[in-house]
């Protein structure tokens, strides 16, 4: 140590006066990276918040949206639900629930955000139930697109060859190629409530991760 001070001091002015400058250009260089770093990580983590933010809103819709006691898709798919059971029990089945259309049982923003990766870098354990989530929801929409085409396929094309009241056999059973009538109608019920309430402990997930986000509670 004391023999590099010995050589520093002997050094030329000049020569001393570079080493100085180059440590305060090393300096800011390093100084400048550490900012430009820094800076980067803050859009970064608020891009990610922004893109939590919208799946929260999706969510938060969908909640909406399935729960309204008149108008929300539970209540939709309770009704269909509930008249073929009474149907199936009075022993005349003579209304199907035909093609099931509407929108409001969408998400918009999670499953493309799923696919495209853009919800990697949020905590492991939120991705993997949203990801969870993404997947009951996926799996609620193929079984109405499914519940469709089985109508279109099996239902609708016998409409017209099956006396009144149709596809009952004796003792009030749906006859074996038309039970999913009764299946799909129970299980479109129940994903349509557990996706819903599945959706509502997400939202809390997300508060608890990002509590920026939460809405405040209302005042007494």
């Amino acid at each position: 140590m004391f023999s590099f001070l010995r050589k520093y001091l002997i050094l030329p002015q000049r020569f001393r006066s570079l080493l100085a400058e180059l440590a305060v250009v090393f300096i800011g260089v390093f100084a400048a990276f550490l900012l430009s770093d820094y800076q980067q990580q803050q859009t970064k983590a608020q891009q990610q918040i922004e893109i939590v933010k919208a799946v929260r809103a999706d969510l938060t819709a969908y909640i909406d949206n399935g729960s309204d006691p008149k108008a929300g898709f539970i209540s939709f798919f309770r009704n269909i639900n509930t008249k073929m059971q009474q149907q199936i029990t009075k022993g005349a089945l003579t209304q199907i629930p035909g093609i099931i259309i509407g929108d409001y049982w969408y998400l918009e923003a999670l499953h493309p955000m799923i696919t495209s990766g853009k919800l990697n870098d949020i905590q492991l354990d939120l991705y993997r139930d949203l990801a969870r989530f993404n997947t009951l929801h996926q799996n609620f929409i193929q079984m109405i697109e499914d519940f469709n085409r089985y109508q279109l396929d099996v239902i609708y094309p016998h409409l017209a060859q099956v006396p009144q009241p149709y596809f009952l056999s004796p003792g009030n059973r749906l006859s074996p190629a038309y039970q999913p009538l009764q299946t799909y109608s129970y299980n479109l019920q129940n994903f349509a409530e557990v996706s819903v309430q599945h959706a509502k402990t997400m939202v809390e997930a997300i508060d608890r991760h990002y509590p920026q986000l939460a809405l405040p509670t209302p005042k007494e």
